[in-house]
């Protein structure tokens, strides 16, 4: 049961981000913009993300859902770290941290992850 919880907002997240990364909406190019990054990197972005979600969302891709699951750690981390850079404010850069402990918990309870001894 809390596989399924935590996977579903990992997924959600995963999923409307990912959409508005590659819409770019104003609230993802303004974000981008005061980051330092390039326009075009919201592409990268959501690209990234919606095949994270695709990964995770078909059960028989163990390989392709460790990249997925570690991709979007790596993401939130650089998002975390970009928002300390530019010192924004600690409400800003927490949510990173935030939606990776409920990413670090979906990955923990997958029952399709390798387990290790």
């Amino acid at each position: 049961m809390i596989y399924w919880i935590f996977a579903g907002l990992t997924f959600v997240f995963l999923a409307v981000f990912g959409v508005q990364d590659l819409l770019h909406t104003q609230m993802v190019s303004a974000t981008i913009l005061h980051l330092g990054y390039p326009w075009y990197f919201c592409y990268l972005l959501g690209a990234g993300k919606l095949l994270a979600a695709a990964a995770l969302a078909y059960p028989k891709t163990r390989l392709l859902r460790e990249w997925a699951y570690a991709g979007v750690t790596f993401e939130l981390i650089c998002s975390f770290a970009s928002h300390s850079f530019v010192r924004d404010a600690w409400s800003q850069r927490i949510v990173p941290l935030v939606v990776l402990a409920i990413v670090a918990i979906a990955y923990r309870y997958d029952p399709r992850r390798p387990q290790r001894s």
